[in-house]
């Protein structure tokens, strides 16, 4: 499949182009696997919030590194501002290091879920769980 026709017939620069992206495009074990990391953020945030999470950034477009972090933004209620990061954050730290939150149907079969390195990020007046 070609990703970038730049003329009717591929030339060796076409050719030399496709097989990069495909080896940097992300595969789809890859996104499966941070669906299901953001599944498992998501449904604590909800938990404990209440709030409805969003992917933003490289992993919503798939176009993300390896190495990239995934951005998730939640909408919250007046009034959750000043705490939602520390209720959250203690949510997240209790169940880390717990193989049962992790069994979900969606996830069998593949390699466990491990959530590390939750950075919270405060631009201006939003924060933002990273």
């Amino acid at each position: 499949r070609r990703l970038v026709p730049s003329n009717i017939h591929p030339n060796s620069a076409d050719e030399k182009l496709d097989e990069l992206l495909a080896l940097i495009q992300p595969s789809e074990s890859s996104n499966r696997y941070r669906d299901g990391i953001f599944r498992f953020v998501a449904q604590h945030v909800k938990r404990t919030l209440g709030a409805t999470c969003f992917c933003v950034g490289p992993f919503a477009q798939r176009c993300y590194l390896p190495d990239e972090e995934i951005l998730v933004s939640a909408f919250l209620c007046n009034g959750q501002e000043p705490t939602w990061f520390i209720r959250v954050n203690e949510a997240l730290c209790k169940v880390s290091g717990t193989d049962q939150e992790f069994g979900s149907a969606e996830n069998r079969g593949q390699v466990p879920l491990m959530l590390s390195n939750v950075n919270f990020l405060n631009t201006g007046d939003t924060k933002q769980l990273k």
